[in-house]
């Protein structure tokens, strides 16, 4: 589990090895870093038995309109759910590729197909739909590598991200 919370992490990995018998392992990550996606990515390696799934799930949002997206702010966007995909996906499909067998999966969200929302405005949009390609274009190139790709596309979920905004929610 990568987080940029190294302690979060941490915990995450605790629990699922808890709850579920298996080996895990919690490491802080910076998925817009290259460098820190390798670094964590050795702990890993060094930890568990070599990757055979990976969930792209790192993600932010953003509901500025678009009239008021500055250069930075689309940037942001594209760098966690894009930019921090790719670099992770980078890293560990050879793996998958040499061993025959892998699952890939990205959160996407619906606002990649239907444009905007509560939450998200056009940058989230936009970057989610570029997630949304890059996984059917994955699925394509390294099918008959034995690895397969998938994009699950929610809508809202209580997350740190919707923070109790969700309709019907009591403070």
């Amino acid at each position: 589990i990568l987080d940029l919370d190294e302690a979060s992490a941490k915990d995450a990995a605790t629990e699922v090895a808890e709850q579920h018998g298996v080996q895990a392992v919690g490491v802080g990550c910076d998925v817009t870093d290259a460098a820190s996606v390798e670094t964590a990515l050795g702990v890993v390696e060094d930890a568990v038995p070599p990757v055979g799934a990976l969930v792209n799930n790192a993600g932010v949002t953003s509901p500025v309109p678009f009239l008021e997206v500055t250069a930075e702010e689309w940037e942001r966007m594209f760098a966690v759910n894009v930019r921090g995909s790719y670099n992770i996906t980078r890293q560990l499909a050879p793996g998958m590729a040499e061993r025959g067998f892998g699952r890939i999966v990205f959160l996407s969200s619906v606002s990649a197909e239907r444009g905007g929302g509560v939450f998200g405005g056009v940058a989230y949009s936009a970057a989610k739909a570029a997630q949304l390609g890059f996984a059917r274009a994955l699925a394509r190139e390294l099918g008959p590598k034995g690895i397969t790709a998938n994009s699950v596309a929610p809508g809202l979920i209580d997350t740190d991200i919707t923070a109790g905004k969700l309709v019907g929610e009591k403070e």
